[in-house]
């Protein structure tokens, strides 16, 4: 049965409030931790003082910091929503053709997307006086990247994503229609990013793992994805790294020209993947979605999805000016 009006508008008014909580806490969480960071060093002795070797560790303190933050902020978001009707459909397997030609659409199209983000940012830093990397966060994390700080992209933090986006937030919208459900957790997932370059690309990736998400109605696939697009990210970025310390001129230029040869292999690749299977991947959430229904709207025009989305472009803004 079509859900009501009422459904759509109040159901995803909940679930926008559970985001708009999740982002607004943000300062108040990061507060809290480094409370708890500076209590545990000023202790002198004691299982405290041992635990403080968790905050500032270069294999822990990235982890620990993103664990606690985030790990409670999206607690909370689920505890918010955790009352609301799911629904889940029998386990499939993705085969390893299926992943691949997803992994490379992610790569790929990925890439465009962020050269095309890169691009608005130049656009803009005519005019706001600061460069393109400083209206991206992430060039600055990955610019001297440690091993925790790795651990955490490559793997914690994907599976955590996973969790919230294409775990109860997909099965607790996926009643309103597939197509509907997926694409609503990949605009939230773009928006959580906070700048404007994740953003783009993150609500296109977002769309794979959410067709993932609903074709095999398992995480794990979703996950291995996010791990391995990050991991590509982060290995490219280690290798530039590794012969821009070591003054190797003549290497650095053949690694820089042998990813470029890739990465447009990778682009081409994926426009060709995507020109090809998106309309049946389209049907395929199509007929999943239910006949259509003049209420869809409130998906997104409703008191709730406005407080989170007005927290995440306020943070864009805040790169871009």
């Amino acid at each position: 049965m079509e859900a009501s009006r009422r459904e759509y508008f109040f159901s995803f008014t909940r679930i926008g409030m559970a985001l708009g909580i999740m982002m607004g806490l943000r300062t108040p969480a990061l507060w809290i931790y480094l409370s708890i960071s500076s209590f545990l060093m000023n202790q002198e002795a004691g299982v405290f003082r041992w635990l403080s070797w968790l905050f500032h560790s270069d294999w822990t303190g990235l982890l620990t910091e993103h664990l606690l933050i985030f790990g409670g902020l999206y607690l909370s978001a689920y505890l918010f929503v955790k009352g609301m009707p799911k629904t889940e459909g029998a386990p499939r397997r993705l085969v390893p053709g299926e992943f691949i030609v997803c992994l490379v659409l992610a790569l790929g199209i990925g890439t465009l997307l962020n050269i095309g983000g890169n691009l608005i940012n130049t656009f803009f830093s005519l005019f706001n006086h600061k460069t393109v990397d400083e209206m991206n966060p992430i060039v600055e994390a990955l610019g001297n990247p440690t091993m925790d700080m790795l651990l955490y992209a490559c793997f914690l933090g994907p599976v955590m994503e996973e969790l919230v986006f294409r775990g109860f937030l997909l099965k607790r919208t996926r009643r309103f229609g597939d197509r509907t459900a997926v694409v609503f957790c990949s605009v939230a997932f773009g928006l959580m990013h906070g700048n404007l370059v994740q953003f783009l690309y993150a609500v296109f990736i977002g769309l794979i793992l959410g067709y993932v998400a609903v074709k095999t109605n398992r995480l794990r696939d979703a996950i291995l994805l996010h791990i391995a697009f990050n991991s590509y990210s982060s290995v490219v970025q280690e290798g530039y790294l590794f012969w821009e310390s070591r003054g190797y001129e003549r290497m650095e230029l053949l690694y820089l020209l042998g990813v470029l040869v890739v990465e447009v292999l990778f682009m081409v690749s994926a426009v060709v993947l995507l020109c090809k299977n998106s309309r049946r991947a389209g049907r395929e959430l199509a007929l999943a979605n239910g006949a259509y229904s003049p209420y869809k709207k409130y998906v997104y025009l409703n008191p709730g999805f406005a407080l989170f989305a007005g927290l995440c472009v306020w943070e864009m803004l805040y790169y871009i000016l």
